[in-house]
């Protein structure tokens, strides 16, 4: 497999486990989807409230990304939804309670790793910072959300990448 196909899959991977994670169609057939309004890599991909979300990541320019677009199912149409307040790739991105989690990431290059957590509030449109994980992590393979639980809430790392 030549450098150009990995990058396609690891482009379109993301979609197809949110496609699979919808069920697809209700004859069990694959479907395409839009094409998004601004091409990125790396990006963090999460379902939130019947909605995909596809966060930051690296654009052709090889810059990175504050893009945030959201793909409504009803409409079948991406949107540019409120940018993230810091450019973000390699994140990892989660939904909990509503809310919409961008943890980690690069910030830049290789060294830019970052362990700010962004929450996004779809009701208000606004992003806030989370407390932070306690160590900066980019790449990140999963992140698992604790609700609650032992005595702990907030953000628990099952994943060092």
């Amino acid at each position: 497999m030549n450098k150009g196909m990995i990058h396609s899959w690891l482009l379109i991977l993301p979609f197809i486990l949110l496609i699979a994670a919808f069920g697809g169609t209700a004859s069990g057939s694959w479907i395409e989807l839009p094409p998004l309004e601004e091409p990125r890599q790396e990006v963090a991909v999460v379902e939130l409230n019947g909605h995909i979300y596809v966060i930051g990541g690296i654009k052709k320019s090889l810059q990175t990304a504050d893009t945030v677009e959201v793909f409504d199912p009803k409409a079948e149409k991406w949107e540019f939804s409120k940018p993230l307040p810091i450019p973000l790739h390699h994140t990892a991105a989660a939904a909990l309670n509503g809310k919409l989690f961008a943890i980690g990431g690069r910030s830049g290059g290789i060294r830019g790793i970052t362990s700010a957590v962004e929450v996004f509030d779809p009701g208000t449109g606004t992003w806030s910072r989370s407390a932070s994980l306690t160590t900066a992590r980019g790449g990140i393979g999963r992140y698992y959300i604790n609700p609650g639980g032992s005595g702990q809430t907030g953000l628990r790392s099952h994943w060092r990448a």
